[in-house]
């Protein structure tokens, strides 16, 4: 099937984790999402990801999981280390 002039492709996304309940655990787990970086962030990311080889990913997560600490919302597995 042929996708409509000027239409993106769907972009591949994990499986949304199914709801939480007992015994379920969402730790290691990534969802697709949306985010949307002023230009000069993206180029920012981008060179740092030339030097270091990191994924510019794994960098957004870093930026979060501090936001979330700062807040007090930190990781449960982070949370249960001695």
């Amino acid at each position: 099937m042929r996708r409509p002039a000027g239409s993106r492709p769907s972009l591949p996304c994990a499986a949304v984790p199914p709801k939480s309940g007992a015994g379920s655990s969402f730790v290691g787990r990534k969802v697709c999402t949306t985010i949307y970086l002023e230009a000069e962030q993206v180029a920012a990311l981008k060179r740092l990801k030339a030097r270091t080889r990191v994924p510019v990913s794994a960098y957004i997560r870093e930026g979060i999981d501090e936001v979330l600490r700062r807040y007090g919302e930190a990781k449960s597995h982070e949370e249960a280390a001695p």
